[in-house]
């Protein structure tokens, strides 16, 4: 955990207005998705989303009920999604730090009965065609269902958070045993499914300058919801978070993991 990451992503969690909006660089630029809207957000825009947000009547009343389901950061990324008893997740928020300050963030919430205004800033920020390309090569590539093939959208030290590995993956190795692990096993996990009616799967995805994209899924007859985070450059996945809620993680946790003796032989294998 890097220290200054870790106590802005503390800032949010605590409500801490005046430290958390302190931390953003003016020249920042968001996605937010809420109200079923994806958002492009510039600093005036952002300032005045989460003023309302930490404003809420609803935040101060979940705050004593909210979990720190997520929390993990690096030198340049931060992750974090807060979840309640009824609503998993109902904050998701990933940021990328540059010279000390927030330059880029994604924030997906919950209903939540939060009703914030839609902002707009003054600022027209372009989307990221190449980060979208990347994101639908990345996805027929997973499909191949080969750990080696998958990684090769990632620079070699990339970086990926994801709630479904017991820790951070860091550089091309560790995202390879990770996806070696989890494609092994899809067959198991695809078994344990149970349908709630229709699978009514519904996504959306926005991008913004910088190869900056974020991916929200939802299935609700697999009562599971999804959020990735992606920071693509010269092609390559820099930065991926993976945040799963519902019962597809308590699936993905039970399959993957370790019985008894098998961290040695991952160790050696």
């Amino acid at each position: 955990m890097n220290a200054e990451m870790n106590q802005h992503l503390e800032a949010l969690a605590d409500l801490q207005s005046e430290a958390f909006l302190a931390d953003l660089s003016p020249s920042l630029t968001g996605l937010a998705s809420y109200r079923g809207k994806m958002m492009k957000l510039d600093y005036t825009a952002a300032i005045q989303l989460f003023q309302c947000l930490f404003a809420s009547e609803a935040c101060y009343q979940a705050r004593s009920q909210r979990v720190v389901s997520v929390k993990e950061s690096t030198e340049e990324f931060g992750v974090i999604a807060l979840s309640l008893p009824t609503i998993t997740p109902f904050c998701s928020y990933v940021c990328r730090q540059e010279a000390g300050k927030i330059t880029a963030f994604t924030l997906v919430l919950s209903d939540l009965q939060i009703r914030l205004p839609l902002f707009a800033g003054g600022q027209i920020i372009p989307d990221s065609p190449s980060a979208k390309k990347k994101f639908y090569h990345h996805a027929l590539m997973m499909g191949s269902l080969n750990a080696r093939i998958i990684a090769r959208d990632y620079a070699a030290d990339a970086v990926v958070v994801t709630n479904m590995a017991e820790s951070v993956c860091h550089g091309q190795a560790e995202i390879i045993q990770f996806c070696t692990r989890l494609m092994k096993q899809v067959g198991s996990i695809l078994k344990r499914f149970k349908l709630h009616g229709a699978p009514g799967i519904r996504w959306k995805i926005g991008t913004a300058e910088a190869g900056m994209l974020l991916f929200v899924g939802e299935a609700c007859g697999l009562n599971t919801v999804m959020t990735e985070t992606y920071w693509i450059s010269q092609d390559k996945i820099q930065f991926e978070s993976s945040i799963v809620d519902g019962e597809m993680l308590q699936i993905v946790k039970a399959v993957l993991k370790p019985q008894k003796g098998e961290e040695n032989n991952d160790s050696k294998s």
